[in-house]
């Protein structure tokens, strides 16, 4: 009998020392679970055990109260954000924090041409007579929120 090596990607998240030392992640979440899929007639379970930044971090942007529409700019660093009533802009910036809060763009509300749906907050403006937000931000890195491995496995 063959033996054929499948190379998986496998999520197996570790705290890196410099993200550990860093002052801005003080809550950090740990999560275990698996996720099975199939493809092309073969099942796939990805097994996960990581350490990283709590869930409060991320901002599902399909699930903010009172978000009309976003508008992206051309070089992807800054979003506005229209609003239908002030009380829903003052809580949506009341959930931002500079540096450790990720907007994550998801269903009506995502940006064309975006590789990467999740971005790192970097400061915000609101001007409250337009109900907008203006949000600054980078794409995050996926290491600044979890260490990645990948590994190969003999199935």
């Amino acid at each position: 009998m063959i033996k054929s090596i499948l190379c998986i990607f496998v999520a197996i998240f570790l705290l890196n020392g410099a993200f550990a030392k860093n002052p801005l992640y003080k809550n950090l979440q740990h999560r275990v679970g698996s996720a099975t899929t199939c493809y092309q007639g073969r099942q796939y379970i990805l097994e996960y055990n990581t350490i990283g930044v709590e869930n409060d971090s991320f901002i599902p942007l399909d699930q903010v109260d009172g978000l009309i529409s976003l508008q992206c700019n051309l070089d992807h660093t800054q979003t506005m954000f229209q609003f239908s009533k002030d009380a829903y802009a003052q809580a949506f910036m009341a959930r931002l924090t500079i540096a450790t809060s990720f907007t994550v763009e998801e269903g009506d509300f995502v940006c064309v041409n975006r590789t990467n749906p999740v971005r790192r907050v970097m400061g915000w403006e609101y001007n409250q007579q337009y109900l907008q937000v203006l949000v600054m931000s980078v794409p995050a890195r996926y290491d600044e929120i979890f260490q990645v491995h990948a590994g190969c496995f003999l199935l």
